[in-house]
């Protein structure tokens, strides 16, 4: 007789047991295997179709041509021709983009003519619509590849440019943007579930072993989760981001319209390497030149009878600004009085004097008659003046040149002697007071060269020289002053506007500098802008050096003969950073 075994008689019922869990456990991890690839390709597709009907749009636009372009480059001229393919022996529209090829500045007074090279019959009508931007019109033929000669006459001179292998009727179609999950990654995450389906069970069976079956089925439950919703944002990520449009995005080129670059007036300059020289930079304040302010005052009390300028008014030297009239006084009155009869005994002297030369006409000397003449005018005008009353007014005039500056005053209003009333300022001619130490006295004697800019950079002038240096220190910071004559004929800059002056160094080198107006910054570091076609620029991060005011060294990051934006680099750096 066989002996009995607890633990032999339990095996077979364990044995079961586990292996309807396993059953369970497996089928429960296929099914939601399955549910998640479905969700994850439902997931994919409703991303990818969240554009609604613009996935239905580009299926249906497939028909239509894009707008296309065909460019070309000389010495003189670039040239950028836009249009939109026709079938053949439709009206075909075209826009010619004109502009210097260094300068990228648009070209308005030029002839065109453009030539057919495999159709010379062709006929192309040309008319300007706005500067630099040419409206072409003409008829396609067959449907092949074309070249045409641009022929230009303008004042930069003529040129003929080829545009080769354009396509005008070529239409490049709308491929369906047709989302699927990639058959790679479905099978990679097959792959990759069996191997988790494996290691499950493997460590599900050794927790089954030791009692731990609910934790089994936990682990088993959490291991399904992740392969699907780990190729799910893989599918779906990669359906919305290709790796050409991160790559696109990464990428230092962009397009800027050629429209826009004209509108904006966006200016090139081509590299090359040049004299650069060096500079003190000083800082100072624009004063009045010794003759380039005037203050006028009444001589004595009275009341202002008119007032002839306004505020800001630009006067000339010797105009009427006002007309005071006297205060009567006891003093005053017998002065007037005996003024009054002294210019009516000169006034009948003069007349005697005149009547006595003219009875002697052939007699006297043309120079005598002269004299009587003059003498006789201005007795006439002093007995004029008393006789109308008017010598009891003071009329002031302006001593120079110049605008007006504020005042407040107003007719019938009292005013006391030596009583300021009127500033007149000219600034066609200001001075700048600089402070400069010591150690910059040297470049400054030696310079021949100097510049004003203001400190904003709107307006600046190399119309400078050095009038005077200091003879004399400041005692709060130890600098000496230094007088410079400004030409302001253009009026920009003002009384007490600070500036700064640069004095260049006799000395230069050769080196490659740009425009300080072609330097920007993004993210704290100085960049540029380098033109590379008609419509692709490229941002490029440069090591500049020396500053002079005008230019910067660049040591690094531009090369020879590249074309730098040096006007209007604010606006394509927001056309960047908005790409």
């Amino acid at each position: 007789m066989v002996p009995t075994n607890s633990r032999y008689k339990m095996k077979p019922t364990s044995f079961l047991k586990d292996s309807i869990h396993s059953i369970k456990t497996i089928l429960l991890f296929f099914c939601i295997f399955l549910f998640k690839l479905s969700d994850a390709q439902h997931d994919h597709e409703g991303h990818s179709h969240s554009h609604g009907e613009e996935a239905t749009e580009s299926v249906d636009m497939s028909d239509i041509p894009l707008p296309t372009s065909s460019e070309s480059v000389s010495d003189k001229y670039e040239v950028l021709l836009k249009f939109q393919p026709v079938e053949p022996g439709e009206e075909l529209m075209m826009m010619l983009f004109l502009s210097d090829v260094n300068t990228n500045a648009p070209i308005d007074s030029a002839s065109i003519l453009i030539q057919n090279v495999q159709v010379s019959d062709q006929k192309f009508e040309i008319e300007l619509e706005e500067k630099g931007i040419y409206h072409i019109h003409t008829t396609m033929g067959e449907e092949k590849l074309f070249d045409l000669d641009v022929t230009i006459q303008s004042p930069k001179g003529a040129d003929l440019i080829r545009l080769k292998q354009v396509d005008f009727t070529h239409h490049h179609a709308h491929e369906a943007t047709a989302v699927h999950v990639d058959d790679s990654h479905l099978l990679l995450y097959i792959l990759g579930a069996i191997a988790v389906l494996i290691i499950g069970l493997l460590i599900g069976k050794y927790m089954a072993k030791s009692g731990l079956r609910k934790h089994a089925s936990i682990l088993l439950l959490m291991l399904c989760f992740l392969p699907a919703s780990q190729f799910r944002q893989v599918s779906a990520h990669e359906g919305e981001h290709g790796p050409e449009e991160k790559e696109k995005n990464l990428s230092s080129e962009f397009e800027v319209l050629k429209e826009s670059q004209f509108l904006m007036n966006i200016l090139t300059t081509r590299i090359g390497s040049g004299q650069f020289s060096n500079s003190r930079k000083l800082y100072g304040t624009v004063i009045p030149s010794s003759n380039g302010q005037s203050i006028v005052s009444s001589p004595q009390a009275g009341r202002i009878s008119s007032i002839q300028v306004a505020v800001g008014e630009t006067v000339t030297k010797g105009q009427q600004l006002a007309i005071i009239e006297r205060i009567s006084e006891a003093a005053s009155d017998v002065n007037y009085s005996a003024e009054k009869n002294k210019a009516e005994v000169e006034y009948e002297a003069a007349v005697k004097e005149f009547n006595r030369i003219k009875s002697l006409e052939g007699l006297t000397s043309k120079k005598q008659q002269e004299e009587a003449q003059s003498r006789l005018d201005i007795a006439t005008a002093n007995h004029n003046l008393y006789a109308s009353g008017h010598a009891k007014n003071i009329v002031l005039k302006a001593p120079i040149s110049g605008i007006v500056g504020p005042f407040t005053l107003s007719q019938g209003s009292s005013i006391n002697a030596e009583q300021l009333l009127f500033t007149v300022t000219d600034i066609s001619q200001v001075y700048v007071e600089a402070q400069a130490y010591e150690n910059d006295l040297r470049v400054i004697e030696n310079s021949n060269t100097f510049h004003v800019q203001c400190m904003e950079e709107n307006h600046s002038t190399a119309n400078v020289k050095l009038l005077s240096l200091g003879q004399e220190f400041n005692a709060s910071n130890q600098s000496q002053r230094v007088i410079f004559s400004v030409d302001n004929t253009s009026n920009e800059f003002k009384i007490g506007e600070f500036v700064n002056v640069f004095a260049y160094s006799n000395e230069s080198e050769n080196t490659i500098a740009l425009p300080n107006s072609a330097i920007t910054e993004l993210e704290g570091r100085p960049v540029v802008f380098v033109k590379h076609s008609a419509e692709i620029y490229e941002l490029r991060y440069v090591a500049v050096g020396n500053d002079n005011g005008i230019a910067t060294v660049i040591h690094s990051g531009v090369e020879q003969g590249d074309r730098v934006v040096v006007n209007g680099a604010y606006q394509v750096k927001l056309i960047y950073m908005n790409k």
